[in-house]
């Protein structure tokens, strides 16, 4: 965390005890498996994996619905376990073991088990990844949690939160068109946002509770301020400083719709999740050539420089590749007339996923705009829309975070859980 390494500089006297022990902890960063303690490190990026939390006995809707109907059981794995074993309920362009590296290292787990969380932590901690950020859906008419997201509390009651941060990113669920009232995020929504942004563990950056804006959908732009500015003091009241809220801008959404973002609803900056995959089959290469213009068409005005001040955190991107979870999850869509339909990405391996987040950390070294040397990555548990995920697997081990910590001189959290050795 960036006020962490405030104190831990302000602690060292001289600028050759600081020298030293940059030194001792950069050796760190490339020994995996070692360990520093979380309040001892100091790195130049902040990285953060977008985790998705169904894969749970709370997520009923998804269970019942689609995976009695599709698979005969109530198993939100459905569909993901099925096609890993090669025996998926729709045939696919792809050959039979395809999908063989879809299984966790974990197994199929039930993030309902507390020790399930803790040992998820502890992977991702062991990586040096620095937060995750959770989907976190409500119902836009009640406020009220969605059993979905119902795992996020485990998280946060971990006996090993010290190792990692999360940050909530906001996403209504309920039917189409609904929207969120002012009244609505007053009484149930910003309470608990703020509840959750004064825990010891929620993500801060430049001292500041970070919140993504993934979809908050107030009917008009003028009651978005009004909700941005009502967390802003709520979050003073509490913790005595403002968050930090990050709009989040559409694959779609050029400078056009920043401007008016920024004008309308006045977020602290921007951050970006995914971008437009061309046609099915697409190679991951080809996907992730595009990334760095794609990022820059958000944030450049059609004419003129960049404005260096604007704060955008860029996102990075494993693939997708939603065939294996046809009929089960992606919402509309993914409900083509048949699986093959939907974009997807072929070719993502750790040394593609490399020279990918190379291009990323090369966009934040550049400073074009306030990165807050900070990056989310997509995924770490997308193990049914994804193409690959960065969560350890059982085909690949720790590759993909591996790579993660690799390119950006991560250093470890604490030790890898004895289940994953």
């Amino acid at each position: 965390m960036i006020h962490g390494k405030a104190r831990f500089v302000a602690a060292c006297a001289t600028g050759v005890v600081k020298l030293l022990l940059l030194a001792m902890i950069s050796i760190f960063s490339v020994a995996p498996g070692r360990a520093v303690e979380p309040a001892a490190i100091v790195e130049p990026y902040h990285v953060g994996v977008w985790y998705f939390t169904l894969w749970s006995r709370a997520a009923t809707s998804v269970q019942v619905s689609q995976g009695m109907k599709l698979y005969g059981r109530a198993d939100a794995w459905a569909g993901v376990r099925d096609y890993a074993e090669g025996h998926g309920a729709f045939v696919l362009k792809a050959p039979p073991d395809a999908f063989a590296e879809r299984r966790p290292l974990l197994g199929f787990y039930d993030l309902m088990d507390q020790a399930t969380v803790d040992a998820q932590i502890r992977e991702a901690a062991s990586e040096g990844i620095e937060f995750l950020a959770f989907y976190w859906y409500f119902d836009p008419l009640t406020g009220l949690e969605k059993d979905v997201s119902a795992p996020v509390a485990k998280f946060f009651a971990s006996p090993v939160r010290d190792r990692i941060k999360f940050v909530l990113a906001p996403i209504a669920l309920g039917e189409a068109g609904q929207k969120l009232s002012l009244e609505t995020w007053r009484n149930t929504l910003m309470p608990k946002l703020v509840d959750a942004m004064a825990s010891d563990a929620y993500l801060q950056l430049e001292g500041r509770p970070a919140l993504v804006d993934f979809s908050l959908p107030f009917a008009t732009a003028e009651e978005k301020a009004q909700a941005y500015a009502e967390l802003r003091e709520g979050v003073r009241e509490r913790l005595g400083v403002s968050p930090l809220i990050l709009a989040l801008l559409g694959p779609d959404h050029a400078y056009a719709q920043e401007e008016f973002v920024r004008l309308k609803e006045h977020p602290d900056g921007f951050t970006c999740f995914h971008f437009n995959i061309a046609r099915p089959a697409e190679p991951y290469d080809e996907m992730t050539r595009g990334w760095i213009g794609d990022m820059r068409v958000q944030i450049a005005p059609p004419q003129g420089a960049i404005d260096s001040q604007t704060l955008y955190v860029p996102c990075g991107s494993i693939g997708q590749d939603a065939r294996p979870w046809y009929g089960m999850g992606g919402g509309e869509k993914a409900q083509l007339n048949e699986p093959e339909a939907r974009a997807y990405t072929l070719g993502t391996t750790p040394e593609a996923f490399e020279r990918h987040l190379r291009d990323l950390k090369s966009f934040i070294d550049a400073g074009e705009v306030r990165t807050l040397n900070t990056v989310i990555l997509y995924a770490w548990n997308e193990w049914g829309e994804a193409a690959a995920s960065i969560e350890p697997s059982q085909a690949l081990g720790y590759r993909y975070a591996d790579v993660v910590r690799k390119v950006f001189g991560l250093i470890p959290r604490g030790e890898r859980p004895p289940a994953a050795e």
